[in-house]
């Protein structure tokens, strides 16, 4: 689901945009994505 939302945005934007500024953007979401991600895992084990 997350991939296909990815590949119709960078589908959207590929017209208005060169592929090496979508790439830097979609990695700069997803690494933060991933942090928060792996941030909120780590803080519920700590809890338990």
């Amino acid at each position: 689901m997350f991939w296909s939302f990815y590949q119709h945005i960078l589908f959207r934007l590929n017209h208005a945009m060169p592929d090496y500024m979508l790439q830097l953007i979609f990695f700069q979401h997803i690494v933060r994505f991933y942090l928060t991600y792996t941030e909120s895992n780590n803080n519920r084990q700590v809890s338990h």
